[in-house]
């Protein structure tokens, strides 16, 4: 889970559980799984629970509670973390200011776009897989 925003309707469907979509990348939504998701902040779509301005998660979490769960556990694959903000990064901000002066940091990259959910629509994916390992993508 967690791969591109072209892919949720598959995914979503998949997820034994509730959805909450925080950005503007949300596809209709099938009925499979309509009644499980829910938007917050700007985004928002007909017929979906909005979290509102309180961020009371609390149907959310009993709505978890209630679910079936995965069937078993398994091993994740290996993923790259993705979708921080400020709040995120600014408190990093010694260690990477630390990182640059040792020369462990190469280079700062911001990536601002998102793929296409055609095959050959992958620029940015591609983009971040040929940079180098001393690269810190924003």
């Amino acid at each position: 889970y967690g791969t591109a925003w072209q892919n949720q309707k598959f995914e979503f469907a998949g997820f034994p559980g509730p959805v909450i979509v925080t950005t503007n990348c949300i596809i209709e939504p099938r009925r499979i799984y309509k009644d499980r998701l829910y938007t917050m902040n700007e985004v928002g779509f007909d017929g979906v629970k909005h979290i509102g301005a309180n961020r009371d998660f609390s149907e959310v979490i009993a709505q978890a509670h209630e679910g079936k769960g995965f069937p078993r556990t398994v091993d994740p694959p290996e993923y790259h973390t993705v979708g921080f903000n400020h709040r995120a990064v600014l408190p990093l901000a010694g260690q990477v200011i630390e990182a640059v002066q040792s020369g462990a940091l190469s280079r700062i990259v911001l990536i601002g776009g998102c793929d296409g959910d055609q095959w050959d629509r992958n620029y940015f994916t591609e983009l971040a897989e040929e940079l180098p390992e001393d690269t810190l993508i924003l």
